[in-house]
Order: C-alpha cells, then structure tokens, then sequence
C-alpha cells in the first residue's frame, strides 16, 4: 500500500562504490515489513548516476516501473550529502520530477517525503563536537593511539589477556572503526580502554620501553575522570541512536526522543549518571584534598593525591 526507499552508498575493500536500497513497506494487512530491494554500482557521475543506480538495484526484486513500486514511493530517506539532497539535480529533485512528469494521475497526486536521515546527522552533529572540543578532541586521539599499540600487535594483544587473566581483570576488545558509526565507535572504545583499564596499567607497568609513554597518560587524574564522564555520555548518545534506527520508531516520535537525550544530559551537569563509568569513578578513587586552598588554584576541591584501585594517579596543574 505504501513503501518508503532507503538508499545509501559504501565503498567495499575492492573500491566498489554500491548503492544499496531496502523498502519499508505497509502491507495491505497494516503489517509493516523490511525488503531489501537490490545493489548497484553508479555508471555515470553526480546524482544522475546515483539515481540510475538506485532504480537499477530495484530490478533484483520488483523493478523501479513496477506498478508495486514507484506509484506506491510515499518517501525517500537518504543521508545529506549533496548529490541527495541538492535542491537544483539532487537524486530528491530527479525523483520528484520524474513524480511530477508521470503519465499516471495517483503517482502525482500521492505527497513524497524527502527525509535526512535521523542516524547520519546524529552521527555528523558528533564528528562536529569531537573536532571542536578541544579536551574531547585530545582523548580520542589518546584512545586510538591507545588502541593502535595493541592491534597493530598479536604478541601485545596477548600479553595484555595474559596479563588480565592472571590477575583476575576484565579486559575488552578495542572495535575498529566504521564509518556511519562514529558515536557507536567512540563509545566502544571508551568502554573497552576504562572497562581494561587495570589490565592495560599493570601492563604498561611491565618492562616494554614502549609502554612508559602510555603509562603516563593513562594514569593520569583528570584523563581517567574525564575518559569516565565521555564514557557515559557517548553511552546516552548511543542508546539514542539504536532507539532512532530502530524500525519500531515513528517520525513524530524522534522529537521526544531528543528532548529525553537533552534531559539526561543536563541532568548530568549536577549528578553522575546513575550505575555509570563517573560515579563507579567517584566511588573507587582514594583521594587526598588540600588543606590550604591557597595551595592551588583556591580550589580545595582539587585532589592532592589519589589512587585508583591502588594504582597511584598522577596531579599535574
């Protein structure tokens, strides 16, 4: 009775550029269902061949002409690039003018839906956060540079489990990276690096040269309250975003959805986010205040000493 296309590209390990399309549908029994329509790789340049690609991947099922098909087309949703959602030649414009020039009156007179998707600007809006928050910057780059030492090495990788698994710790897998998935990304290494965090110390802690430069940073006071903080904020984003894709999710719904998001994160400012990585944090470290407050920077709330399951966490100023 009524589909909506979804269309995106991603260039695979042999530099196939593929546009793939699924079909949300309603049934004519009211039931929703997912298709996967096709793939195809774009002949030409610019959105032209993008749209050629994308009613080409639908001859694997139904075809674009399909009266199943493109009269029953009710929305678009696609990511934000330009060849999508240019206002001149945009894919968007060619398919609603191929609407508007249809010789069949229902498939003009039925509204399309042009939709950013929710997940890539979601994921956009975070890059953009990483890439101007200086001190969220710098961690990220500490944790990939943190979690390229151990993957670029099957002897290190091992001795880090040895290591965790002779001393009892939990120690967790450093995901790699993909691409639409930044904020799922950064939250899985967030989590693996604090979740291993004894294990990766203690072996740094060992006789490997290379290791005394991680060492330092990585038993850091403020790093680790802060890997802490940006853990169980990357945590709320995440749980948004799984929401947000969801296929159980209408489009009215999102707003609210945000709204929550933004009351979490405000309610953060003055309380821990409860059974996260900063009140675990909060709980654990054995800390020694100043005296004086004149001591440093008039703020007693400073830390003078502090330890962190017995490890000694440096205070730099």
């Amino acid at each position: 009775m009524a589909v909506s296309i979804r269309a995106d590209s991603s260039v695979d390990r042999t530099q196939i550029d593929n546009v793939h399309v699924m079909a949300k549908t309603v049934m004519a029994d009211g039931l929703c269902e997912n298709i996967f329509l096709g793939f195809e790789e774009p002949k030409s340049r610019r959105a032209t061949g993008y749209c050629s690609a994308i009613m080409g991947a639908t001859s694997f099922t139904v075809g674009w002409e399909d009266e199943d098909l493109f009269p029953k087309i009710t929305s678009i949703v696609t990511d934000g690039a330009s060849i999508n959602v240019g206002k001149r030649s945009g894919m968007w414009k060619l398919v609603q003018k191929m609407r508007d020039n249809s010789v069949d009156q229902t498939v003009g007179s039925v509204p399309l839906l042009k939709i950013w998707c929710t997940v890539h600007r979601k994921s956009l809006a975070w890059k953009n956060v990483c890439s101007n928050v200086m001190e969220l910057k710098t961690l990220l780059l500490d944790l990939t540079g943190l979690a390229s030492y151990f993957r670029q090495s099957g002897i290190r990788t091992r001795e880090l489990h040895e290591t965790a698994n002779s001393n009892g710790f939990p120690v967790f897998a450093m995901s790699k990276y993909f691409e639409v998935r930044w904020m799922e990304f950064t939250h899985a290494l967030c989590h693996a690096v604090i979740g291993s965090w004894r294990a990766i110390v203690t072996y740094m802690n060992s006789e490997d040269a290379d290791a005394a430069g991680f060492l330092a940073k990585w038993t850091h006071y403020s790093r680790i309250q802060l890997l802490a903080l940006v853990t169980d904020i990357t945590f709320v984003f995440a749980s948004f975003q799984k929401t947000i894709q969801s296929d159980s999710i209408h489009l009215s719904e999102v707003t609210s959805e945000v709204n929550n998001v933004i009351d979490r994160l405000q309610q953060m400012e003055s309380a821990p986010l409860l059974g996260g990585w900063e009140e675990r944090f909060k709980v654990e470290a054995k800390v020694s205040l100043y005296e004086n407050a004149s001591e440093v920077h008039d703020d007693m709330h400073v830390p003078k000493e502090a330890y962190l399951h017995g490890i000694h966490l440096t205070i730099k100023y």
